[in-house]
């Protein structure tokens, strides 16, 4: 978590090619986490990248070793954060 906003890593255990999820995240960034709608966007910028690997790392250790094996396969591992929306109404 970064405040309000919920953060993944489309790590695919360093393998040389993104998750599946990743392009179905891309083509339709309005998801739902336990319920609570959210709008995906994929993080560029390198500093605001860093920061994230920071915390991950702490959170999760093997998300290390992963990016370098993406890496030697030439791969940068993205990171997307999810930012809560507000729920459409089912009228």
């Amino acid at each position: 978590m970064d405040g309000d906003d919920a953060v993944i890593a489309a790590s695919n255990a360093g393998a040389a090619t993104n998750p599946a999820w990743y392009y179905n995240l891309l083509a339709n960034p309005d998801v739902v986490l336990g319920g609570a709608p959210m709008r995906a966007t994929v993080i560029d910028d390198a500093t605001e990248r860093q920061r994230l690997w920071t915390i991950a790392d702490h959170v999760f250790p093997a998300y290390i070793p992963y990016r370098r094996e993406a890496s030697r396969a030439g791969r940068t591992i993205p990171i997307i954060r999810l930012t809560p929306r507000e729920a459409r109404s089912a009228t």
